[in-house]
């Protein structure tokens, strides 16, 4: 934290090396003109639907992928330690 001198505030530079200084300046500089969104709605999204709505059926289609990318990884272990000839004649 910068206060109204430009001092940081909480964090002594007696200890840190040089790449610890130049970054703590990148980063209280990014911090200080970081744009503050106001009078944005705060919201939940689930990301398994396209609208961003949560339902039960959505819940369901998204175990289920699950479910089936676990049973494939299961299927391509056993087919990975199949004892098959190199070439079929």
């Amino acid at each position: 934290m910068v206060n109204g001198n430009g001092n940081y505030l909480g964090v002594g530079s007696g200890s840190l090396g040089k790449w610890e200084l130049q970054f703590r300046d990148s980063l209280a500089t990014v911090l200080e003109n970081a744009i503050c969104l106001q009078h944005v709605e705060d919201k939940w999204i689930w990301l398994e639907d396209g609208s961003g709505e949560y339902t039960t059926s959505s819940a369901n289609k998204a175990l289920n992928v699950q479910r089936w990318a676990s049973q494939m990884d299961d299927v391509m272990v056993i087919i990975w330690k199949m004892k098959i000839p190199s070439k079929a004649i």
